[in-house]
């Protein structure tokens, strides 16, 4: 029960920055503002500072926040913030090119968009956050020039007792059995989930079982766990086209018990 109302209390603060941030913007200007929230006051969970990134004005609208703990170790947290600032250089140069491209090649019929306006978008999710794991997922979206925007995922997770991030192959134990048995649940998973599209359910396994839900650990990394669910996100075309949207399969201890996998991350 404190749990719940530790990640409900999470979730609303999170909440509130996103709001605040929606109202104001700085003109012409680029910053990196970091925000304080004081300690948590339930139980002993770590302390969250969020740090937001803002800056709009005639080519770039970007909002982005994320969270970093005062009780993980510096790596940790670094990998959070690395993800995010690269990622918005990324998109920064991407659509700098993109629309220099679009530029040289405008023609009086055809000439270079002039409404354009590059957007980028990443907030964060806890899952949970307590005096043993930290474990939240980041969603990004952006549109760097093109036709429509794209979509990004990424996970984290950290053991507070161990100060380690927490890997997939640690939370399955390093075992090659439960690597196949949960890529044989995402396939199924997926394969439901992709069933609306008409796609041959025999096209669509052969599909995912040489490619984005094939046993292969890389395909799992983003990933998160409470005491008793795992999530698996995937990046967009990970597991099918474009139109899907960015899925996710979500499996509980139960069901994941009666397949005969464990983790010693579940409580």
């Amino acid at each position: 029960m404190e749990n719940n109302k530790t990640l409900s209390l999470l979730i609303i603060l999170a909440l509130i920055a996103g709001v605040a941030l929606g109202y104001y913007y700085p003109k012409n200007t680029e910053k990196k503002v970091i925000e304080s929230i004081q300690p948590v006051a339930i139980s002993d969970n770590p302390s969250i500072t969020i740090a937001t990134i803002n800056q709009k004005d005639n080519s770039f609208d970007i909002n982005a926040q994320y969270p970093q703990f005062t009780l993980a170790d510096s790596s940790f947290n670094a990998k959070i913030s690395n993800i995010i600032n690269e990622k918005i250089s990324e998109f920064k140069k991407n659509s700098e090119d993109n629309l220099k491209a679009v530029k040289e090649t405008a023609t009086a019929e055809n000439p270079a968009p002039t409404d354009w306006q590059f957007y980028f978008k990443a907030d964060w999710t806890p899952v949970q956050i307590n005096k043993d794991y930290i474990s939240f997922v980041v969603n990004m979206y952006y549109f760097s020039g093109g036709a429509h925007g794209n979509n990004e995922v990424y996970a984290f997770n950290y053991d507070l007792k161990n100060k380690k991030e927490i890997t997939f192959n640690d939370f399955i134990g390093g075992s090659q059995e439960t690597l196949k048995a949960i890529s044989s649940l995402a396939t199924k998973d997926v394969i439901s989930q992709r069933a609306s599209f008409g796609e041959p359910e025999k096209t669509v396994k052969k599909e995912l079982e040489e490619g984005g839900t094939s046993p292969d650990a890389k395909n799992f990394n983003e990933f998160t766990f409470s005491n008793d669910t795992l999530t698996i996100y995937y990046q967009k075309y990970q597991v099918g086209p474009g139109a899907l949207g960015m899925l996710k399969s979500s499996f509980d201890k139960s069901s994941l018990e009666k397949q005969s996998i464990t983790s010693k991350y579940f409580k």
